[in-house]
């Protein structure tokens, strides 16, 4: 994907105006890690918890981009401004007299996909105000390559989900397929932020040895095989299906050294509340958990979820097909 590649359309922003963006969070039900190395990931967008982007145009164009995210112009403009050139130089736009003011409520560090969140907003700003035409594969890939950034070579499921927003299956190398469930099912998940942020980038290193060597080969084709019962539990309403093959897929990452014992807390304890499964999501170290809970008492659950880790802490990240 290049910018000889994308499409004119007339751009929809002056100085007279505001032009307002915003991209979801993601969380990966089974294959994090194991995706580096082949495997299928299964992954789900978090559409209530967003990153929002406004741009403005600025009557002194000539002048660099200004950047504020949040409360924090400074720290903003060191981190998110290489980002915003790098996607002005993929698309071959100008970023001069531009005003960029984000808001969140994606958690930093915890496995919500916060940063590819901001490559896939600034990729939709950016396409809208200069007038280019972006599919949602054409924003995936672009923002892969802005994510390096911050993860070195990411796999491209926290892009690809979020570009997509909607439950893909997902394969280094190929594009997303969009996941079809059965009509009618409830399908009750809930993240819950354990509030200890981690680096993306030291996870994939603890992590690398488990996927290589002799046995590595092994435990790819079983994530792989996971990701299948997911795919088909989601297919077909097996709620138990899809909840065993997350809490297999939690041994297999607790042994890849990427679960701590606080986190393995958290999952015993949602568990003893009833949640068919709870594992991990993402990178591990700190981040979120997300519970699968049971149908017939999750609202019981999902309170007992509220008490525990508090209101705050808990995203209700369930759909009904």
């Amino acid at each position: 994907m290049t910018n000889e590649n994308v499409k004119a359309a007339k751009p929809l922003l002056n100085n007279q105006s505001a032009l307002t963006v915003s991209a979801c969070g993601k969380t990966i039900l089974v294959g994090e890690h194991a995706v580096l190395y082949g495997a299928k990931a299964i992954s789900l967008p978090v559409s209530s918890a967003r990153l929002q982007l406004d741009f403005r145009l600025r009557d002194d164009f000539c002048k660099s981009p200004k950047i504020t995210i949040g409360d924090s112009s400074e720290g903003a403009q060191s981190s998110v401004r290489p980002v915003l050139m790098r996607a002005c130089e993929l698309l071959g736009v100008s970023a001069r007299g531009l005003d960029v003011v984000g808001r969140s409520r994606l958690p930093l560090g915890a496995g919500f996909g916060s940063s590819a969140a901001l490559c896939v907003a600034i990729l939709r700003g950016l396409s809208k105000l200069k007038g280019l035409k972006l599919t949602d594969s054409d924003i995936a890939k672009l923002a892969n390559r802005l994510e390096e950034r911050f993860h070195g070579k990411p796999s491209g499921v926290d892009t690809a989900t979020i570009s997509y927003e909607t439950c893909i299956q997902f394969v280094m190398g190929h594009e997303p397929k969009v996941l079809q469930t059965k009509s009618g099912v409830n399908w009750p998940f809930v993240l819950i932020d354990s509030g200890v942020k981690s680096s993306t980038k030291v996870m994939i290193q603890a992590a690398r040895p488990y996927f290589q060597g002799g046995l590595g080969a092994k435990r790819v084709a079983m994530f792989d095989r996971l990701a299948g019962e997911v795919e088909s539990g989601l297919s077909t309403g097996a709620y138990r299906r899809v909840a065993s093959a997350m809490n297999e897929a939690s041994l297999g990452l607790s042994e890849a050294g990427v679960v701590t014992d606080m986190l393995q807390s958290m999952i015993h304890t949602l568990r003893e509340f009833g949640c068919l499964g709870a594992k991990i999501t993402g990178a591990g170290g700190g981040g979120a958990i997300l519970a699968l809970l049971d149908p017939s008492s999750q609202k019981q659950q999902y309170q007992a979820i509220i008490d525990a880790y508090g209101v705050g802490s808990v995203f209700d990240v369930g759909f009904h097909s």
